[in-house]
């Protein structure tokens, strides 16, 4: 190796060496773009004993909202902190499109069952997008909330099996969110 390769390969080994170091200094956020912090509100609005009390799972977790591992909502419950099993979403409707969209995902497969005295309008779904997946969302106001259960996963076989949450557990739930918002 002579002089001039020498120079460049601890340029490049320096460099690689600032660049790891830059990395390791930047924030939490910067690292991992797709993770949040848990909104603290979700703990008064749907706490995690009544979900683990509707569930019948045990240590029920908020998690941060991260779409890499299912945990797309608003507040995001997790088994163990790990397995994402219900998905709760609060957002503010827009126009009276952005709720047909709902509408549309909820008889994705099916015909949605409608749910009564919760909200101005509310629905029970089966295979909410196609994903298959138990939903409900309500309507209220200037809010649409989506509570959406995810499908057991058999970390044995790697294959997904029953659903966490039944439609008439997420309605269940969808009223104590609802008394609180």
């Amino acid at each position: 190796m002579d002089a001039n390769e020498l120079a460049m390969t601890t340029r490049y080994a320096v460099a690689v060496v600032l660049f790891l170091t830059w990395v390791a200094a930047l924030p939490v956020w910067a690292q991992d773009p797709f993770r949040t912090d848990v909104d603290p509100a979700c703990e008064k609005t749907l706490p995690t004993q009544v979900v683990q009390a509707v569930s019948g799972e045990p240590d029920i977790r908020l998690v941060p909202r991260d779409p890499r591992r299912g945990a797309d909502g608003t507040c995001n419950y997790a088994t163990g902190g790990q397995d994402v099993i219900l998905m709760v979403a609060v957002n503010t409707l827009s126009s009276q499109r952005f709720y047909e969209s709902y509408r549309r995902n909820c008889g994705h497969e099916q015909p949605p069952t409608a749910i009564v005295d919760l909200g101005e309008e509310a629905m029970a779904c089966r295979a909410y997008g196609g994903a298959g997946n138990n939903a409900v969302v309500v309507h209220q106001g200037h809010l649409v909330v989506l509570l959406q259960s995810s499908r057991r996963f058999d970390h044995r076989t790697r294959r997904l099996g029953r659903h966490v949450f039944t439609t008439d557990q997420l309605t269940e739930l969808a009223r104590v969110v609802m008394k609180k918002l």
